[in-house]
């Protein structure tokens, strides 16, 4: 149970690039939330940089081992965006820099008693064209989005995964603001090409979602249903786009085929055997991609999907206790308090045994007990909804039951779910 656990968060992690935190869901970053942001985009670097040169590669020296010969590169400036240099004028930067004769590179650098230089970027003319007309990074988000929606998935890769990266850092409303400038004809095509970089996928299955058409919707469907037993990165963000196309039909499919099954079923609705005839259990990530989804649309969808069903999806999900607690984090933040009976029962049932299972649910009837409407407090006995006094009945049960979990998730104070 614990190397299962260890490979699921283990799966989380890259599902969400390392920016996740078990009970405070990615989904509430400003950012895209199924994107891999960079550090730095180019158009950031140069705002944040002093010296922003064009430069061509003349020649390098190598160090000699005795020291009598340092290692040096030489550049001529082809073209200036930013420092005193001009045209033509010969650089030499202590280091070792290989290249061609021809080969241009982005310098960058910061001004001190000496330019401090960033390590050359090797760069084309087409790609430093890009670089310097792209819009400030403080002008309106959506309105710098138009400039770089025209190079998602340029012929140059470090254009392509530039603008990727504006996007991966654009919150989604902003994202949102574009969908009618989004290239409504090419994106679920990248979407199943092999070719794309997986790391792409989850915004181009969201923007399929703002700006595509039945036969996207199918093209996502097909994607989504098809069976898979490896970790599909982007699936998140695919399943999201496919929810707001879909609406309801496609949660309601969402639950047939990722929540509910603990098997992979075939194209014929049967469950899929193994080479030893064995029954192939539905990847981890294939669930989790799929409750974020159902996240993403309980914070984004509008009133695509009735809130309502989104919590009943989710409950599907507590008949799984290989991956329950999440979605007790989801009900919980939620405040679905409909669930109090059903979580007391499994507290400690076989698969709600291990800590980590228990300690969520301990921290949903703590969530429950501090949903208090306005102007109310504890001491409002009479006032205290039925949810309050029923989640502090049950975590009196749990403490005589589990008194040292119980003390030890109060004693943390861990963030609860809000």
């Amino acid at each position: 149970m614990l190397r299962f656990f260890s490979i699921r968060l283990a799966t989380v992690a890259l599902l969400t690039g390392g920016l996740f935190s078990a009970y405070v869901g990615v989904r509430d970053a400003i950012a895209c939330p199924f994107c891999q942001a960079p550090a730095l985009t180019l158009t950031e670097q140069i705002c944040e940089s002093d010296v922003v040169l064009l430069a061509e590669w003349v020649d390098a020296t190598k160090p000699e081992a005795d020291g009598s010969v340092k290692a040096a590169t030489r550049f001529e400036v082809k073209a200036v965006v930013k420092g005193d240099f001009q045209p033509k004028q010969i650089l030499q930067l202590a280091g070792y820099q290989p290249g061609d004769p021809n080969q241009l590179f982005l310098m960058t650098g910061y001004k001190a008693e000496l330019i401090e230089w960033d390590l050359p970027l090797e760069i084309t003319q087409a790609a430093f064209d890009y670089v310097k007309a792209a819009p400030d990074p403080d002008q309106p988000t959506a309105e710098r989005l138009e400039y770089f929606v025209k190079y998602l998935e340029h012929a140059d890769d470090l254009v392509a995964t530039d603008a990727y990266g504006e996007f991966a850092n654009a919150p989604f409303d902003d994202i949102a603001k574009v969908s009618s400038k989004l290239p409504k004809d090419k994106l679920s095509t990248w979407v199943i090409d092999p070719k794309t970089d997986a790391a792409r996928l989850g915004l181009y299955g969201l923007l399929t979602g703002l700006a595509g058409d039945d036969e996207d919707r199918r093209v996502l469907e097909e994607f989504i249903t098809q069976p898979s037993d490896d970790i599909r990165l982007g699936l998140n963000g695919i399943i999201s786009g496919y929810l707001l196309l879909s609406g309801d039909e496609g949660l309601e499919l969402l639950v047939k085929t990722k929540l509910k099954p603990e098997f992979i079923l075939d194209e014929s609705g049967e469950v899929k055997l193994d080479e030893s005839g064995m029954p192939v259990p539905v990847p981890f990530s294939e669930t989790y991609g799929a409750m974020q989804a159902v996240g993403f649309m309980w914070q984004y969808g509008g009133d695509r999907i009735a809130p309502e069903k989104l919590k009943a999806a989710m409950r599907v999900v507590l008949d799984r206790p290989d991956i329950a607690d999440f979605a007790i984090v989801d009900l919980a933040r939620w405040k679905d308090w409909s669930i109090q009976d059903r979580l007391f029962n499994l507290y400690g049932s076989d698969g709600f045994e291990v800590p980590g299972m228990k300690r969520a649910i301990i921290k949903y009837f703590l969530a429950s007990t501090r949903d208090l409407p306005e102007g109310v407090s504890l001491d409002d006995a009479e006032k205290l909804p039925e949810h309050v006094t029923k989640g502090q009945k049950i975590l009196k049960k749990l403490e005589q039951q589990d008194p040292v979990v119980v003390k030890d998730v109060r004693d943390r104070e861990f963030v609860l779910y809000n």
